[in-house]
């Protein structure tokens, strides 16, 4: 508990011998099973962002500016992978930079350009915010596509993406995740 529960047999008998416990890897081993105590393994790191694509890219107007003097003007959004007990989840999220709070969201199986419409629109037809916004993401293949970028001009937005691999381009809302 004390190590978040990621130290194997080998880490717990090096930890006991450093205690003048003595205790090798393979006692470490027959205790742990006889505990019904396993390490959490490392999730391994999932590229979520597609940015080699050939669908337009908008510029970066945000530039690492997170500064909104009222609600509903610079909405920031991201994608994560969400495991769970019936397998992975795509979490499409939109946070308002001025309160800091999520204001739209959708989860889908799949990572599809649907993904961030739905999240868009699930706050807009409630919030109506006014012309010029300005919406700023990744260079998702999902936020460059064709639907999405309609979605954004029907609602008078303007779109802004961060540069290719700088995550803190888009730092306020990689946080959340």
């Amino acid at each position: 508990m004390e190590n978040r529960q990621v130290y194997g047999p080998k880490r717990i008998a090096e930890h006991l011998r450093k205690d003048g416990k003595p205790c090798g890897k393979t006692r470490a081993k027959r205790l742990m099973e006889k505990s019904c105590l396993k390490p959490k393994r490392r999730t391994k790191f999932k590229k979520t962002t597609n940015s080699k694509h050939s669908r337009k890219v908008s510029p970066n107007l945000v530039n690492q500016d997170f500064r909104a003097d009222m609600a509903d003007q610079l909405w920031a959004s991201d994608i994560a992978y969400i495991q769970t007990l019936k397998g992975t989840l795509c979490l499409a999220v939109i946070l308002d930079v001025f309160s800091r709070k999520i204001v739209g969201w959708s989860m889908q199986q799949r990572i599809k350009d649907s993904l961030v419409i739905d999240a868009f629109n699930s706050e807009w037809n409630s919030r109506r915010s006014d012309k010029g916004l300005l919406f700023h993401s990744d260079r998702g293949s999902q936020y460059c596509s064709g639907s999405f970028i309609k979605v954004l001009r029907t609602r008078e937005c303007l779109q802004s993406m961060s540069s290719t691999g700088n995550c803190y381009d888009n730092a306020i809302t990689e946080t959340f995740f």
